[in-house]
């Protein structure tokens, strides 16, 4: 008879890692039955199906509900054994429960297929909604930043990874971005957390548990992952941003307002700041402009009084109010450029008077290091 597993507590992200073999196969095949996730049991299932199975029948084995992978206990309990060395007690045959399992899920999936195929014969076709089309983008890009993930981890918690430079080749929009940033945003948070909790005399039930799922990484292996995920999460904000300031406005006059820009040299993206330039015809007859000089470090606020907003001749800007404009050099750009990109102008001010450094004055050209960082029309 089977033994039974005693209650332990279980260590969510220990997946096998923490199924015990030292006591026997029947002991070990209860506890992943108990206590290892659906998802790790689904993963170690098709993971030998993607490694053992090619063509067609690879294909017609991967095609079962997760439901079917999911409680394969019996099979992924058994790869997990083998593979960790250990063979099964006498009466037992590894090969034959392999054949078994793998036959029963080739049944299911076959039948899934079989009436998949009906109900797609059957009902008209639907075109994806574009949330739907962008979710599977993004599902995708996921998938190629967890590559990343476990590169990181098997380089010793180093990585050259920028997911900034990554979104921009796979030229992702700032929806897909949001998505990818809102996978992250709960593993930062859990690990915000567990580098700051306390002593572990003091901690609560729940930071225990959190606690132990890190327990084989030290302090600052802990500040190291932190670190890394919040560049992460960081950097699809950043992306995010850059591809809104890029959206071209509603023109009223595209054609004439082409012409206009059509002298301005203008920096239109740097991936030092993060920062991008927003389409140059926005600036004809707009209100309010703030420029950044990457070379400096100048930021710049424009401003016109006029009713017909700022004008341009060749590469300058021009009707803009002197007394109303300013520009300062940043000491911490990364910090104060979202602000601009994401604050009203009165919110914007309140932080500019908070700057230290001394205001500089602007001849109105825009050159080559120069970003058009944000156009408002008041």
């Amino acid at each position: 008879m089977a033994k039974k597993v005693k209650h332990a507590k279980f260590r969510r992200k220990s997946g096998f890692a923490g199924a015990p073999t030292d006591k026997g196969w029947f002991y070990f095949y209860e506890y992943v039955r108990l206590y290892v996730e659906r998802k790790d049991i689904a993963d170690k299932v098709k993971g030998h199906i993607k490694s053992t199975y090619e063509g067609q029948e690879r294909k017609i084995l991967l095609g079962a509900t997760d439901t079917v992978y999911g409680t394969s206990y019996a099979l992924a309990a058994a790869l997990a054994f083998n593979e960790a060395g250990f063979t099964m007690p006498k009466g037992w045959c590894y090969e034959t429960l392999l054949q078994l399992k793998i036959e029963e899920i080739k049944r299911r999936a076959t039948k899934r297929l079989s009436e998949k195929d009906e109900i797609e014969e059957a009902k008209p076709k639907v075109k994806k909604s574009p949330a739907e089309s962008q979710r599977t983008i993004a599902d995708e890009l996921i998938g190629e930043v967890e590559t990343q993930i476990d590169l990181f981890f098997a380089n010793g918690l180093k990585s050259k990874f920028s997911m900034f430079e990554f979104l921009k080749k796979h030229n992702v929009s700032a929806p897909i971005a949001t998505m990818i940033r809102d996978r992250y945003l709960k593993m930062q948070a859990e690990l915000n957390e567990l580098v700051n909790l306390p002593i572990k005399a003091k901690q609560n039930s729940m930071q225990k548990q959190l606690s132990e799922g890190y327990a084989e990484y030290t302090a600052a292996d802990k500040r190291k992952l932190a670190k890394f995920v919040t560049t992460l999460v960081d950097e699809c904000e950043a992306s995010a941003m850059t591809k809104k300031a890029q959206r071209k406005p509603r023109k009223v006059k595209a054609k004439s307002a082409d012409k206009i820009v059509s002298k301005i040299v203008y920096m239109k993206d740097s991936p030092e700041f993060k920062i991008a330039s927003v389409d140059p015809t926005a600036l004809v007859g707009s209100k309010r402009v703030y420029l950044f000089n990457t070379k400096y470090r100048v930021l710049v606020e424009l401003v016109s009084t006029s009713e017909t907003g700022l004008t341009i001749r060749g590469t300058s800007l021009y009707d803009y109010d002197e007394k109303l404009s300013r520009a300062t050099k940043l000491r911490k750009p990364l910090e104060f450029l979202p602000m601009v990109l994401n604050r009203t102008p009165i919110q914007i001010g309140k932080e500019w008077k908070k700057l230290t450094t001394k205001s500089t004055k602007f001849s109105g050209r825009i050159s080559n290091d120069v970003i058009i960082l944000r156009v408002c029309s008041k």
